[in-house]
């Protein structure tokens, strides 16, 4: 049997699973000024929650940002320093050390894409490559960092819609492909999950309103390594009938791939031993990524 590090001691674990028979709402907007409308969250790794918010008044709109130090319960305005063009927001997004957030002036017919490299206290714009007139309306974060952003733009008496990424944190932009989105026309949200996109959106002209899904290719990894050296992480065993471990000390995310670059499934690591269930693979080669923010490690396993 092969390793990828020798660990001393394989410690079966018995998680139960947990399932919620009843969900009760009780309001939760205290200190969130009256006649502002709550559009997005984000949530930040230690628990801190950003609101971005909208008031319309008279003939345009007023932004304001409120942040929750306690799961939601009780709201605190924060900074707008560099905000000066926006009045309404639409989404916002945390992804490794920075705050992204998309808005627009109704008054110039402009819209942006802030960022924030100190949890809101400043803002730059951060919209390079965005065509202008196009409204950034929602964001989605990849495990290995990319940035999707799902835009529309207003024509004469339709929709135009646009898909940009961004593989730089948000400092710039770049259009990707819209094959298969021929009946769309405005972009409502987008998201992703287990190697998959999904975007919602509309057809004005139509009436009709849509959900796409997209499933992402990745180029095959260049290298594997069977020993780790740079991230303290143990995988195995190797090969592997059913269940995959992996031993974590500073690893934050995992990716299954296929020989062909397919993710196949992906999710969060916490820190001790994980599982990873491999059951219901059919019998081969595969690829595991293992990553934190600053390093990412492959590694091939074989199924039995």
């Amino acid at each position: 049997m092969k390793y990828l590090r020798i660990v001393a001691v394989l410690i079966q674990l018995s998680v139960p699973l947990m399932s919620f028979s009843q969900i009760n709402w009780s309001l939760s907007d205290t200190g969130i000024p009256s006649g502002y409308s709550p559009n997005d969250f984000t949530i930040l790794p230690n628990g801190d929650i950003y609101l971005a918010c909208s008031q319309f008044v008279s003939t345009s709109f007023t932004p304001k940002l409120m942040k929750s130090e306690d799961s939601g319960s009780t709201w605190k305005e924060i900074s707008m320093s560099g905000l000066t063009s926006l009045q309404n927001t639409n989404a916002i997004q945390y992804h490794a050390g920075k705050l992204l957030l998309s808005g627009s002036n109704s008054a110039n017919a402009a819209y942006y894409v802030y960022s924030s490299i100190d949890s809101g206290k400043n803002w730059s714009l951060s919209n390079t490559g965005i065509p202008s007139g196009y409204s950034p309306n929602d964001f989605t974060i990849l495990p290995n960092g990319d940035i999707y952003l799902a835009c529309s733009q207003f024509v004469s008496t339709s929709f135009a819609p646009k898909l940009m990424k961004s593989e730089d944190s948000g400092s710039t932009w770049k259009e990707i492909s819209m094959s298969g989105l021929t009946s769309l026309q405005n972009t409502n949200s987008i998201q992703y999950y287990a190697g998959k996109l999904l975007l919602s959106g509309s057809n004005s002209v139509s009436g009709s309103y849509y959900v796409f899904r997209s499933e992402l290719i990745y180029s095959p990894p260049t290298r594997t390594l069977k020993d780790n050296v740079i991230l303290d992480v143990a995988i195995f065993p190797n090969p592997v009938s059913t269940l995959l471990y992996i031993e974590n000390v500073d690893c934050t995310y995992y990716r299954v791939f296929d020989i062909n670059g397919k993710i196949l499934s992906d999710g969060n690591l916490s820190l001790g031993l994980n599982s990873i269930n491999l059951s219901n693979l059919p019998k081969g080669e595969y690829i595991i990524q293992v990553k934190n923010l600053t390093n990412a490690m492959y590694a091939t396993v074989i199924k039995l």
